[in-house]
């Protein structure tokens, strides 16, 4: 079962001939059966929605058709609604008549296999130059969006979960969903190239340091940044320190002063002092 999200791989369909040979990395073909590949059915018809498929496809120009949407919900089957050329207010009611009928308790039980993420059964597939619209017909609609034209790769970039691609852009598509990566910042920083603190000189146990006694240098193994410098000044070292070295914690005596909470991601819940 392929579930459609974004947390998961963005699922490639196309139009291509189900003769030839599909590109790498296509996950189903809107048409005839093509092998193992998904399968997708444009939905002129009511009886369009009673074939042997994976996923509905509303055609644009019936995105008015409240009755055509409607047995798509029923079907059982996820449906993708495009909706190229549509305004926003025919976006949503057809989302909210498909959600209707849906949530109604009127549709067939699940069948195909493709699963949207959160349980839902409609995506809104944008078309065009206006890619910045799929955001927007996110936020309105709660919805998952998916993308058919020029350039996948950078829909694939505003959050289309699902993309009608043509030959040759499967390939654009996994690069860009590559370069998008998870979205997780690291849980350590990397050093590698850092610029931290180092001995200007050769310092001896025993001494005080002074702000003539640092230095600021790229090195892979440095422990304390530029912006810690003035909890280092004035503190004594209880080992040598070679010119060049980063200066460690091992190498000052007694606890650092504490760092001030430069930013907060949270608001404080206290009101402060006047």
């Amino acid at each position: 079962m392929r579930v459609v999200g974004l947390a998961h791989p963005c699922l490639i369909f196309t139009r291509e001939a189900p003769g030839g040979k599909l590109d790498p990395g296509i996950d189903g073909v809107i048409g005839p059966a093509h092998g193992a590949h998904l399968r997708a059915v444009d939905v002129e018809v009511a009886a369009d929605a009673d074939v042997e498929a994976d996923l509905l496809v509303l055609p644009p120009h019936e995105i008015t058709h409240r009755q055509l949407v409607e047995v798509a919900a029923r079907s059982g089957l996820p449906t993708a609604l495009c909706t190229r050329g549509a305004t926003l207010k025919e976006v949503t009611s057809a989302a909210g008549w498909h959600q209707l009928a849906f949530r109604g308790g009127e549709c067939a039980p699940a069948r195909g296999r493709i699963t949207l993420q959160g349980g839902g059964r409609l995506l809104l597939v944008h078309g065009g130059r206006n890619i910045r619209a799929l955001s927007r017909i996110a936020a309105q609609t709660f919805l998952p969006v998916g993308y058919e034209g020029a350039r996948p790769d950078l829909a694939v970039a505003a959050g289309a979960v699902l993309v009608i691609a043509g030959a040759g852009q499967a390939a654009t598509v996994r690069e860009a969903e590559q370069m998008l990566g998870s979205g997780r910042l690291p849980a350590e920083a990397s050093l590698a190239g850092r610029r931290c603190i180092v001995a200007a000189r050769v310092l001896k146990a025993g001494a005080t340091v002074a702000p003539g006694d640092l230095a600021l240098a790229q090195h892979t193994t440095g422990e304390f940044a530029p912006y810690q410098m003035e909890g280092i000044v004035g503190r004594h070292l209880c080992k040598d320190i070679a010119a060049g070295e980063p200066v460690r914690g091992d190498h000052l005596e007694g606890p650092g002063p504490e760092a001030p909470p430069w930013f907060a991601p949270r608001p404080p819940r206290a009101k402060p002092v006047v």
